[in-house]
Parts: C-alpha cells; structure tokens; sequence
C-alpha cells in the first residue's frame, strides 16, 4: 500500500486496524502550503494508498471493497477468503516507481508508443509527444514552472524538510540521487535551498531532462 504517490513523498496517511476493517485518513500533521496548497495532493495520496491497500487484501486471498466515508476518509472491509486476483494491476503496484531522471533516447519513439497498451479512463487521454518542436514547447514549460517554484522561498525551506541523503534509512521524503543530485551536494543541499536562490540551477535540470 505504501507504493502509493505522494507530494515530496511525504506519505501522508494514517491506518486504523478494526474489527474486520482499516480505515485510512489523512495524516492531518502533515501539511504542506506551499507544494500542496489545497491539500489536494494529499487527498489523493490517501486514496491511492487505500486502493493499494485493497488489492494487497486481494493478493493475500481475501475479499475486499473499499467504501468513502462521509468525512472523507476510506474504510477497507474485509471479507471471506477467496478475493479475486487482478495480477496485472498488483505486478504494476508493486514495481511503481516516480522517474525523475533522463530517459535513455528511444530508436523508435513511435514504434514503442504503438505497442504500449493503455486504456485511459472515460473522460481522459493520453497523448505522447514524439515531434521535436513540441517536445521542445513542453521542455519549455517544465523549465518556467521549475523556476517559479525555486524562486519562492517558502517553497524552497518546505521542500528542503523533506529532501534526503542518497544514505538515509527513512522511507519517507525524496533521496537526492532522485533529482539528480551527486552524493556529496546531498548532505548540504536541504541548508542551501534555504539561504541560495537555486531556482536557475534546478529549472536547467529539469529542462535537460525533457528535451
């Protein structure tokens, strides 16, 4: 359950074991106003991680239904052994991982779009781009909004309480080797995103990595 996503993966849920149930809420101390304004993130990183949690029930023999209480919160009932198996949704949970980093060029972008095999939610889209201008366009994009984020201190101090050393033993928060942060510069780089505008340095980055 715990592959879910989250904002700076700050895993912002908490379980509550009951009588034939979990009940899952939002860890309420977790609050992030600058990267989650509206705690809209967190919301759905409470539901990603309940859906999780009902197919871990699943994958372990035991029927579960996941159930949205008024407040908010999510109640997993479980039931009778014997659940079904959904193994293709469960592989995908357990192998989840957010790619931060460069992606090694592809000698056929269109050939592997073709194969792929995705099925979008009524009312959504998937849409690759494969033209180098527009890649270029989007690439232009990432870097604008990454320097906005990093020129706003109060998201560069919130950012910097949940960043981590490529040798942390904590699971929560964003190891440096992930934004492409060599071992040495992630021991000082939650104080230096504190006191150095780094907003420059980030948003080429991130622009390298889309283009």
């Amino acid at each position: 359950a715990s592959r879910a996503p989250s904002v700076h993966n700050t895993q912002p849920w908490r379980v509550t074991v009951g009588d034939g149930g979990i009940v899952v809420r939002p860890a309420t101390e977790i609050r992030l106003p600058f990267a989650d304004p509206t705690g809209r993130g967190g919301w759905i990183a409470v539901g990603a991680f309940a859906e999780n949690m009902r197919q871990a029930a699943q994958a372990s023999g035991r029927e579960a239904s996941l159930e949205i209480l008024p407040d908010g919160t999510a109640r997993i009932a479980l039931g009778a052994a014997g659940g079904s198996v959904d193994e293709r949704t469960q592989n995908a949970i357990a192998h989840r991982a957010t790619c931060r980093g460069p992606f090694a060029p592809l000698p056929d972008a269109a050939a592997t779009v073709r194969s792929l095999s995705i099925a979008p939610a009524p009312g959504t889209a998937v849409t690759f781009l494969t033209d180098r201008g527009r890649i270029a366009q989007f690439a232009d994009l990432i870097r604008e909004g990454t320097r906005l984020a990093y020129a706003d201190r109060g998201f560069c101090v919130e950012h910097a309480q949940w960043l981590r050393s490529h040798w942390t033993r904590r699971l929560d928060g964003i190891p440096g080797y992930a934004i492409g942060i060599p071992p040495l510069l992630q021991m000082v780089l939650p104080t230096l995103l504190k006191i150095k505008d780094a907003s420059a340095m980030r948003s080429k980055q991130e622009w390298k990595k889309a283009v």
